[in-house]
């Protein structure tokens, strides 16, 4: 096979235009530096260059030799590399050599509008009972029983009672003398209209009447101070006096929680409260009931911080889902309590007479208490879901958004002195201004719309308004570009 012979071009010049008499970097091959060293050598005289070789040792001639050996060396291999490539300007520019240099890696991530809320930072607080009662009796007595402690009650119940031995008695009497007024009452007034009486009988027989019923009046009232009922519909808890026990009036007895619904109470500081109203939705997290957050709102935000804090409470109302059920599903019972459960045995006492309040068929239900035992609910009070004294946490609902894009914090950058984020739109970086836009737990919150959708989150440093771009979003995740 014949040897291929390989014509290379001219070097090509590589500096600015030069003197006419300055051959430097020209293309005719030659070097300036090698004519002037030739033009040195004819004009040396031979006296000269004896006393040139007189002087240098063979050591320095050899060094020379040595660097115009390199010299030529270098002048080849450029020539060589200058063959292959052709000089810049004869070489025709490829179109989109620069465009695909210049594109820049970047990931993105595709945002779509949805509805968002805007919320403050987790606080943490303690649940407590909606209500809180503490009950007391009005007087003393001996406590002849009282409930348990978790006792499902109405808000009429009795649920714990005093001896009501005398008062019942006493309830009894006045009865008996309510009736024997009425039938004198009714008796003079039948002889008035006969004219058999006197207007002076009359008055007295009607005065005794409205005493005798204002004794049956007070004589109810002793009675029933001798029960203590819950008020509010709830649980029975702390029972601090036991069966037996002298009780003293306003001494507590026992208290009723109402967890049917519960309320959180945080503290919130003070650059944060502005954005706090009553009404405001909150999102509350009890991780020892339940995972997924309840949905409470704002009942009451404080006035003023607290002394030496700097918070102001904000309370959170929340509804109790399985106590509010359970308690829907209650039968009636009824407020009374069995008769003789407990007290004298009612035959050991008078009777009630003809024409008395007990006696009357007509007569009210309540007109009398009869004495009894505090009756619990039916059965023992559910397992609440949330109790009073468990931790939450709670996100307070600043402001609700519709329709939205929610950003991811770490794509906003600065540009020309305002915040943006770039997204991609027919393979340019475009950036949108964020100046407007809400900043909540890491996220950019911005109002509305856009027309874009791929989101730049990885490179976006890297890029300027219009720059061309690739999404490789498999590169970036394997960390080979920022």
């Amino acid at each position: 096979m014949p040897p291929v012979r390989v014509q290379l071009p001219p070097i090509c010049s590589t500096e600015p235009t030069r003197a006419p008499n300055d051959r430097r970097g020209t293309c005719d091959g030659s070097d300036s530096t090698d004519v002037r060293r030739s033009a040195a050598r004819d004009d040396d005289s031979p006296h000269r260059a004896a006393g040139r070789r007189s002087t240098l040792d063979g050591g320095w001639g050899s060094l020379m030799r040595t660097m115009r050996s390199l010299h030529v060396s270098f002048a080849l291999l450029g020539t060589l590399s200058l063959s292959l490539t052709g000089c810049p300007a004869d070489r025709p520019a490829q179109a989109g050599d620069q465009t695909e240099t210049n594109q820049r890696l970047v990931a993105t991530q595709r945002i779509e509008p949805r509805a968002h809320d805007r919320t403050l930072p987790r606080k943490l607080g303690v649940l407590e009972a909606a209500e809180r009662r503490q009950l007391a009796f009005e007087v003393s007595g001996r406590l002849v029983d009282v409930l348990e402690e978790g006792t499902r009650v109405e808000a009429d119940q009795v649920i714990a009672k005093l001896d009501d031995t005398l008062e019942l008695a006493e309830l009894r009497r006045a009865d008996a003398m309510l009736a024997d007024a009425r039938a004198e009452s009714k008796r003079v007034q039948g002889l008035s209209k006969a004219n058999a009486a006197t207007g002076k009988q009359v008055d007295t027989a009607q005065t005794q009447l409205s005493m005798r019923d204002s004794e049956m009046t007070m004589a109810r009232h002793r009675l029933r101070q001798r029960s203590l009922r819950a008020g509010i519909q709830g649980i029975v808890a702390d029972v601090v006096a036991e069966p037996g026990e002298l009780v003293l009036p306003q001494a507590p007895v026992a208290t009723v929680l109402d967890t049917s619904s519960l309320k959180l109470v945080v503290g919130v500081p003070g650059y944060q409260v502005s954005q706090v109203r009553v009404g405001n939705r909150a999102r509350v997290y009890v991780p020892a009931a339940m995972s997924e957050p309840l949905i409470g709102w704002v009942e009451r935000v404080a006035a003023a911080a607290l002394p030496g804090e700097h918070l102001f409470e904000v309370e959170i109302r929340l509804p109790n889902p399985e106590i509010s059920v359970a308690m829907s599903a209650i039968p009636d019972v009824p407020a009374s309590f069995d008769d003789g459960a407990i007290g004298p045995d009612p035959g050991s006492l008078p009777g009630p007479r003809a024409g008395s309040e007990i006696a009357s068929e007509g007569a009210p239900r309540d007109s009398v208490e009869p004495t009894s035992a505090p009756t619990p609910g039916d059965g023992p009070a559910p397992d609440p879901m949330l109790r009073p004294g468990m931790n939450a946490w709670a996100e307070l609902i600043a402001e609700s958004f519709e329709r939205a894009l929610v950003l991811p914090l770490q794509a906003m950058v600065e540009h020309a002195g305002e915040r943006v984020v770039f997204f991609v739109e027919d393979g340019r970086a475009v950036p949108v201004s964020v100046a407007a836009a809400r900043i909540s737990d890491e996220v950019l919150i911005l109002p509305g719309d856009l027309p874009y959708r791929e989101l730049i989150v990885r490179g976006q440093h890297d890029v300027r308004p219009g720059d061309p771009v690739r999404v490789d979003n498999r590169v970036l995740r394997e960390g080979r570009a920022s």
